[in-house]
């Protein structure tokens, strides 16, 4: 089953989308039949999900790929914030339709108890099968509209000193609910719970009561580890120790690698997941060389002439901005920061080549290669900023003057 935010795209039935502004009442879609390409259609038999989580129209739920409420019925939700049974729900800039009764204080409580009932179905009708639930939570997700009190009527608005740090304290009951009841039923110790999120902490940190990146520089979608660092806790007690931490450098994307091996099957041919190495051994060992991945790609793509990427390797990170033509390198056991940039003055011959090796694996993992790229979307990259001039990609000049300048 999955539940919350789905945010990976579909098809509006029954040919695709006509209205982006009327998704919902435009009469060429059709809501009588289900979303094209949504869970149902690749392999989750239970759904409830919002195409945007709580931050984008449409504002309503898709129950098993079927929209949940009477399109009849939709209403338009402009940015404001609105009276609710169980908070005060807020529609940020991203106006448009939904259901009448959008509540996103109540989304995550809503969350809790979808999966709760999906666990319990699960027991009742097909216990001697491996379930699986993906929950993607609302929180901590901007608008911050945390609920008055909790399911169990604990407080929850007002108990922090912001309203993000409020949805932190969401999260964490939330969390705890469906931890409560994978013990209750007592499948702690048959149940892996994998739990991470999907981008760096937020931009403005003075508005949240805290900031959320730490030490790391940057946050959300920048390139720097602020942008691309996130917590992952893996727990199955019995399995897994308990308390300890591990530090060698794994990717999301490696979580489907990862499971396949722990639940026993193969991870599928290529071209499926073919950028996921498991590191189920070293979640038990804590021995380094139990991580099979050499190196971890990050991208962010922002639009024209602001894509930018970075290479991990062992204790270095090697940063790349293609419009520009610059590159950075920090040594990440003693720069967590990435304060000091090692090609900021002139780099010793050994950096020149390293970091030439790490400019050239990058590009080949992103999204244009040299080898093997589509004419068409060589042409996108090209006009975003990427040279393809083989003969001067990566390389460095040194001046007379001692100035480090590099070349495309």
């Amino acid at each position: 089953g999955v539940f919350g935010k789905w945010h990976v795209g579909g098809k509006v039935p029954p040919h695709g989308i006509s209205n982006k502004t009327h998704v919902l009442t435009d009469l060429r879609h059709n809501w009588d039949l289900p979303l094209i390409q949504g869970p149902l259609d690749i392999g989750f038999h239970e759904s409830l999900i919002s195409i945007g989580g709580i931050q984008s129209a449409p504002y309503n739920m898709f129950r098993n790929d079927i929209l949940d409420f009477d399109r009849n019925d939709t209403r338009w939700w402009n940015m404001g914030s609105y009276d609710a049974e169980r908070g005060t729900s807020i529609i940020g800039e991203k106006e448009g339709e939904g259901d009448p009764n959008w509540d996103d204080s109540a989304y995550d409580m809503i969350l809790v108890n979808e999966t709760s009932d999906f666990i319990e179905r699960h027991l009742q009708e097909s216990s001697e099968k491996p379930f699986f639930a993906y929950v993607g939570f609302g929180a901590v997700h901007t608008p911050h509209a945390p609920p008055k009190m909790y399911i169990d009527g604990s407080q929850v608005e007002g108990r922090y000193e912001t309203e993000h740090l409020d949805m932190l304290g969401l999260m964490d009951k939330a969390v705890g609910s469906l931890m409560e009841t994978i013990e209750e039923k007592g499948l702690e110790k048959d149940t892996v719970i994998i739990f991470a999120s999907d981008n760096g902490g937020l931009v403005y940190p003075e508005d949240t009561g805290h900031r959320a990146s730490g030490p790391l520089r940057g946050a959300k979608s920048e390139i720097y580890d602020g942008g691309h660092r996130v917590p992952l806790i893996i727990s199955q007690p019995g399995t897994f120790p308990v308390g300890e931490r591990r530090d060698q450098v794994v990717g999301l994307n490696d979580l489907y690698a990862t499971i396949c091996e722990l639940v026993g099957i193969k991870k599928p041919l290529p071209p499926s997941a073919v950028d996921s190495i498991s590191f189920a051994s070293y979640i038990t060992s804590g021995t380094d060389t139990d991580v099979e991945r050499e190196s971890l790609g990050t991208f962010s793509l922002k639009g024209k002439y602001n894509w930018n990427h970075a290479l991990r390797k062992g204790k270095w990170k090697l940063v790349h901005f293609p419009n520009n033509s610059t590159m950075e390198l920090y040594n990440m056991e003693t720069d967590i920061g990435e304060v000091d940039d090692k090609l900021r003055n002139q780099p010793s011959q050994e950096l020149q080549e390293m970091t030439v090796r790490m400019c050239k694996e990058l590009r080949e993992i992103g999204p244009c290669p040299i080898a093997g790229t589509r004419s068409d979307f060589k042409k996108r990259c090209q006009k975003d900023g990427f040279s393809y001039d083989e003969t001067s990609y990566c390389k460095f000049e040194i001046s007379q003057s001692n100035i480090f300048t590099h070349s495309t």
